[in-house]
């Protein structure tokens, strides 16, 4: 959580299986709607679709990025693993937006 004044949001959220990074970690904007970094993990490695934005919301350049048990591959290698691969998010163009709905468990009451 961080502070600022009166104002409190969640500003990062992580999971973790057996002490390592498994599923999605977030980096969330002060609006708590939208986040400024997103990895996924599986097991420690990276897996899945790694995404950073500047200020704008606008995709930093190089990004996405694509992982397949903590080696990066190609978008068309990545598309062809989750085909086959269900613990890879399918990839939709509509999550290039940093717009993301916190779970209701994650939200502060």
């Amino acid at each position: 959580w961080q502070s600022y004044g009166h104002r409190h949001w969640l500003s990062e959220v992580r999971y973790f299986k057996d002490g390592q990074r498994h599923g999605v970690e977030w980096w969330i904007n002060e609006d708590g709607k939208s986040v400024y970094e997103e990895s996924h993990f599986w097991e420690g490695l990276p897996h899945g679709i790694e995404r950073q934005w500047n200020n704008p919301g606008k995709l930093r350049r190089g990004y996405p990025k694509y992982w397949v048990h903590g080696k990066t591959v190609s978008k068309r290698q990545y598309l062809s693993a989750s085909a086959k691969d269900k613990t890879l998010l399918v990839f939709k163009e509509r999550y290039n937006r940093p717009q993301r709905t916190i779970p209701k468990n994650l939200q502060k009451q």
